[in-house]
């Protein structure tokens, strides 16, 4: 993977390519900054670049919560719970 590491104004932040989108194939990049120092944005670079080549990246979700925990529950939970009703009456 590939990443730069760039002077915003006072800042510094840093842009690193994640992979392809599995579904459309495009580029898909990260952008963090607000870093006050050049050697923080390259520190975080690094540990982002170890996360990715170590395949322990994981792209935070948007989706909250609440909206997660009532898809597991309709797609999971809920059909485990109607087969055991029927099966103790």
């Amino acid at each position: 993977m590939k990443g730069t590491v760039k002077k915003r104004g006072n800042t510094w932040s840093y842009i690193v390519d994640i992979g392809r989108d599995p579904i459309t194939g495009k580029r898909r990049q990260k952008t963090k900054s607000d870093f006050p120092r050049q050697k923080d944005a390259e520190a975080a670079l690094r540990k982002i670049l170890n996360e990715l080549d170590e395949d322990r990246y994981v792209e935070t979700s948007k989706e909250s919560f609440s909206s997660y925990m009532e898809f597991w529950f309709t797609s999971h939970y809920q059909k485990r719970i109607t087969k055991r009703l029927v099966s103790i009456q």
